[in-house]
């Protein structure tokens, strides 16, 4: 949690230049630092962090240190299985799609897109493994 903390924030003000969000999905919260970040910045919005169960209950207890647990609602389970609902004008994903092949990303992030209202936003944070901006270390293109 400490190392997102800082990009958390820098996400959350660059995304509130934007506009203001009112109901905010986080997917794959995790520590819940996006979301808990963006209702900061954002008085007004509900956060809907998806994860884990278990994985919530950390992310739940730093809502509640960050003083927005009256905002922050819990959605436990897959992302890949769960209603996330409707009706988002934002949605994070942090740190998620680097786990998945491309097709899966691609039939993600229709999902994704399929619960954001019109005019509504994606922000991606994520990793770039290697130079080749696809390839995992360990998976090292043929020649």
């Amino acid at each position: 949690m400490p190392l997102m903390y800082m990009p958390a924030e820098i996400l959350a003000t660059e995304l509130r230049r934007g506009g203001e969000a009112h109901k905010v999905l986080d997917i794959a919260a995790s520590h819940g630092m996006f979301g808990i970040s963006v209702a900061k910045h954002n008085p007004g919005a509900h956060i809907y962090a998806s994860d884990w169960k278990n994985v919530l209950e950390s992310a739940a207890k730093n809502a509640q240190a960050m003083g927005v647990a009256d905002r922050y609602h819990l959605l436990p389970g897959s992302a890949f299985e769960i209603d996330f609902g409707v009706g988002y004008d934002l949605v994070l994903i942090p740190n998620f799609l680097h786990h998945f092949d491309p097709a899966t990303c691609t039939t993600f992030l229709r999902k994704v897109h399929s619960v954001l209202q019109s005019g509504g936003r994606a922000a991606i944070v994520e990793f770039i493994p290697n130079a080749d901006r696809i390839t995992h270390p360990w998976r090292q293109p043929s020649a």
